[in-house]
């Protein structure tokens, strides 16, 4: 996993802007619940809820929002975004993530890449090699 999927995952996921479904036949709380503490506090996570760690968020049936995955968090508020109700840079903050020196993930696209040009910025995430990376493995 690369440093953009870790900060990405670490700091949104099962979380308030990424709540996780703990519901169907699979219960992930369960498996995290065993997990040593000290293993969570390297992700800056808590199950414990202590302070100056982020505390996971899980939701049940009865929530109207829930994601399985990163890639349907990221899908919800891609679609908000696309609508013009949110910005993905505020929702998405990786200003403190530095990618080859060029820093900001949530870019368009490079314009030295000769199959992109003319074409308008997508506002989305960059050809970065970290970029298509996350993209890739978004489902894991």
């Amino acid at each position: 996993m690369d440093d953009v999927t870790q900060f990405l995952l670490d700091n949104y996921m099962c979380t308030e802007k990424c709540p996780c479904r703990d519901f169907n036949e699979t219960h992930p709380s369960k498996d995290y619940a065993w997990l040593p503490e000290t293993t969570l506090n390297l992700h800056n996570r808590t199950m414990e809820n202590r302070t100056n760690y982020l505390p996971f968020t899980w939701v049940n049936d009865t929530h109207k929002i829930g994601f399985g995955s990163f890639q349907e968090c990221y899908n919800y508020w891609e679609d908000l975004a696309d609508q013009g109700m949110v910005d993905l840079q505020d929702v998405f903050d990786t200003g403190d993530i530095i990618l080859f020196g060029k820093g900001d993930f949530f870019k368009g696209p490079d314009r030295s890449d000769l199959y992109r040009k003319g074409r308008a910025p997508n506002k989305r995430l960059g050809r970065d090699p970290g970029g298509m990376y996350l993209m890739y493995h978004m489902e894991d």
